[in-house]
């Protein structure tokens, strides 16, 4: 059987990266995320995802925490 790996693209107007996550963990406990979603894409596993792979929110997490 096949697998696919799904990525979710959000666009939120923000002040700066701490501010735009936190409003999307605030949508994301209320069940709200979808009024920040903007596309999905579908791959394969095996697939190269390109530069336009959104970092995941544990990505964007740890590059706040440490600035990197």
């Amino acid at each position: 059987m096949p697998v696919y790996t799904i990525y979710r693209k959000y666009r939120i107007e923000a002040a700066n990266p701490t501010q735009a996550t936190k409003k999307l963990l605030d949508a994301v406990e209320a069940n709200k995320e979808e009024d920040f979603h903007v596309s999905d894409s579908v791959r394969e596993s095996d697939e190269e995802a390109g530069n336009d792979k959104p970092a995941g929110i544990g990505t964007i997490l740890k590059r706040q925490i440490t600035g990197k």
